[in-house]
């Protein structure tokens, strides 16, 4: 847990990020890894928004914390409807945990200015395809992170480093077990992944 998708990975993106109590943020994709960042996040005081196209994600990320839960496939208007929940404002720092293009667009649109967008997903997707949209002649800039001072990072993996903060948390009441949904035995361990 410390040092995995379950609790390390996301623990370093929420810090390094700069989740902090009060704070909105918008979690896109609620796989292992977005449900660990659901509820680190939820732990520090930040109100979530959880976004996946999978209702049973969307049903445990509300058990994780998630303050409000979204499916693209469900809205007509994703952003609108992000930027409603933060008072037009946009999330405080947005983390992509989807590795979607269109996913890592709306994330960058919506995210406020001086916001940070953190992606720790795998994926094709990045800034070279965001930028492809982008007018060069448009002043002043329309979303791109650089005309409203967005700070984009990675967070590949959990540090050494982080394992004290994170038993801390746990002996501060983080409940991580809750992350367990069920054990294999090492022969079922294709079967555990596809569940």
């Amino acid at each position: 847990m410390l040092s995995g998708d379950g609790m390390g990975v996301p623990y370093g993106a929420s810090i390094r990020a700069g989740v902090a109590p009060g704070h909105k943020t918008c979690v896109f994709g609620v796989g292992p890894v977005g449900q660990g960042m659901t509820m680190i996040q939820t732990f520090l005081g930040a109100r979530v928004i959880a976004i996946d196209i999978n209702p049973q994600a969307l049903k445990f990320a509300t058990e994780m914390g998630a303050w409000k839960t979204i499916n693209p496939k469900d809205t007509k208007d994703l952003k609108a409807e992000i930027l409603d929940l933060t008072d037009g404002l946009g999330p405080n720092e947005s983390f992509d945990a989807c590795g979607n293009q269109e996913m890592f667009n709306v994330a960058m649109e919506v995210t406020m200015p001086g916001g940070t967008l953190m992606t720790v997903a795998h994926g094709s997707h990045g800034i070279d395809s965001v930028r492809e949209r982008l007018s060069f002649h448009a002043y002043p800039p329309k979303w791109e992170f650089w005309g409203r001072n967005l700070c984009v990072r990675g967070n590949w993996a959990c540090h050494f480093s982080d394992y004290t903060d994170q038993i801390a948390m746990v002996r501060n009441g983080l409940q991580v077990k809750r992350l367990i949904t069920a054990t294999y035995p090492f022969e079922k361990a294709a079967e555990a992944y596809l569940n």
